[in-house]
């Protein structure tokens, strides 16, 4: 058993050797720099983009679901009385699933709201 033990902490001081912070410089095509859209959120998270290339996500304090258009740059509300949503994923029929924890549900939203 200490065997087993110290071949992983000798592992783990690997794996932390090893790691590597995220380059930002190279996230982004040649010359963009990433620009604030929007500061009207409490706490935002779960991006999914869905098949036309918006961006869903959420603002779980607040209980709502927005998306960015990107052609037009703009933040449109989706859905308000979310559950509380905190992630989302498009499924395979478009429709957005949702982990919404204000009653431990998960939720299909399919495009008209429903």
């Amino acid at each position: 058993m200490k065997y087993i033990s110290k071949v992983g902490l000798i592992g783990l001081v690997f794996a932390l050797v090893n790691c590597q912070s995220v380059n930002s410089s190279k996230m982004f095509y040649e010359g963009v720099k990433p620009k604030m859209v929007s500061d009207k959120f409490s706490f935002t998270e779960g991006p999914s983009a869905d098949q036309e290339g918006n961006v869903y996500f959420t603002d779980q304090p607040n209980d709502k679901i927005y998306y960015w258009d990107w052609k037009s740059n703009q933040i449109i509300e989706f859905l308000d009385k979310t559950g509380r949503a905190n992630g989302t994923h498009f499924d395979k029929d478009g429709f957005l699933i949702t982990c919404s924890d204000d009653n431990g549900e998960m939720w299909k939203i399919s495009k008209d709201k429903k």
